[in-house]
């Protein structure tokens, strides 16, 4: 039977809803409004009782806003797929979406592993044995991070009509309690400076004396470091994004600034470069986060000093070293700060609050940091 547009095979039910008849057989059908999109359903009956009966009842649905459309069977590597296209398009950091497409890679393959494909099929029973299989052998932080980029994946799936509704809407994740890392002490830091190699110890005491992220160390320019004018500047640009997307100003203690005066740099692009490898016999490629931490911890320990993630220093204590040290010394929290980039604080305080350049300049000389005198004081080089 063909589908007939004529007043006496469409029967209108309530108010929002229409049936009429459909396809070969004559199966009733529904048609109606669905958040202002027409829409189409199949009452799969062929008696016209039935199918009144049916239409009732969704009408009933649709006025009372009780409607659930059919789950779209979108899979769980579509939805992935299409979520690390739009944190790209979102500009988030490459490394924010690079650690994003390996954990929901490894969901992935742990839902296919249990033969489940599809987004509607994932169930808080599902998310606890992935979370029971990751503890095992992954820090619990990493695991709680894991868990959320899953929830966030199921939300903007909802947001998209991937999905009817997320399953794991009302599952809660708690976060692991958080212990205070330890934070070295400024002779620590010293010996660790003394030990190093030259070029290293310059890197390690740029950590160390401005605060500065690893990752922003590995951007810095030729032109971001003006010992001339005693700052740093950590500029956020396209493909090297700061942690906040935001620049920043820091000036240069004077104990660093020796230093960065008897620092003899490589020709290239970048402040700093690595040192000369295997791979690389000549240096002067971008320094490895990686590599440094590995040394870093290796002088450490060399030194007798505790070591590692959970309860020793990484590279990233030098960070911690300087947030302690500099508001140990009496500097204003907001001053810290500031140069550190920090911007989770959403106080009134944090937006009225400004730091001249010659308030930033003369707290950071304020700060009592010292370390062994530089071997030269030429100029920085270009």
């Amino acid at each position: 039977m063909r589908e007939s547009e004529d007043d006496k095979d469409r029967v209108p039910i309530g108010e929002r809803v229409t049936i009429y008849r459909r396809g070969k057989r004559g199966v009733w059908t529904a048609e109606f409004s669905l958040h202002d999109k027409h829409s189409r359903r199949s009452l799969r009956t062929t008696n016209k009782k039935a199918a009144i009966r049916k239409a009732i009842q969704l009408d009933h649905e649709l006025s009372c806003d009780m409607f659930k459309p059919p789950t779209p069977a979108t899979t769980i590597a579509e939805a992935h797929r299409q979520y690390i296209e739009f944190l790209t398009s979102e500009r988030r950091a490459p490394k924010t979406v690079v650690r994003y497409r390996g954990e929901l890679n490894t969901f992935e393959v742990f839902c296919n592993g249990r033969g489940i494909r599809r987004l509607a099929q994932i169930s808080p029973s599902l998310l606890d044995a992935y979370r029971a299989a990751r503890g095992k052998t992954h820090h619990p932080k990493t695991v709680f991070h894991e868990s959320i980029v899953i929830k966030q994946l199921l939300r903007w799936s909802e947001s998209r009509r991937l999905i009817g509704e997320t399953p794991l809407k009302h599952y809660r994740v708690a976060k692991p309690i958080s212990r205070p890392k330890p934070a070295p002490t400024l002779d620590e830091v010293q010996r660790v400076l003394k030990a190093a190699s030259h070029q290293r110890r310059v890197v390690f005491a740029v950590l160390a004396f401005s605060g500065m992220r690893v990752g922003e160390l590995q951007n810095l320019r030729e032109f971001d470091v003006d010992c001339e004018g005693g700052w740093i500047e950590v500029v956020s640009r396209p493909g090297a994004e700061t942690k906040t997307k935001q620049s920043r100003k820091i000036p240069i203690h004077p104990v660093l600034l020796s230093l960065l005066r008897a620092y003899r740099r490589r020709s290239g692009p970048s402040f700093f470069s690595a040192e000369p490898s295997a791979k690389y016999p000549d240096g002067g490629h971008r320094v490895s986060p990686k590599h440094l931490n590995e040394a870093f911890q290796a002088l450490a320990k060399k030194l007798g000093m505790p070591v590692g993630r959970d309860s020793g220093y990484t590279l990233h204590a030098l960070r911690r070293f300087f947030e302690t040290f500099t508001a140990n010394a009496g500097t204003p929290q907001r001053a810290v700060d500031t140069w550190m980039g920090h911007c989770g604080d959403k106080s009134m305080g944090s937006v009225y609050y400004s730091l001249s350049e010659v308030e930033s300049a003369a707290m950071m000389a304020r700060v009592p940091f010292s370390v062994e005198p530089a071997h030269s004081a030429s100029e920085c080089s270009t």
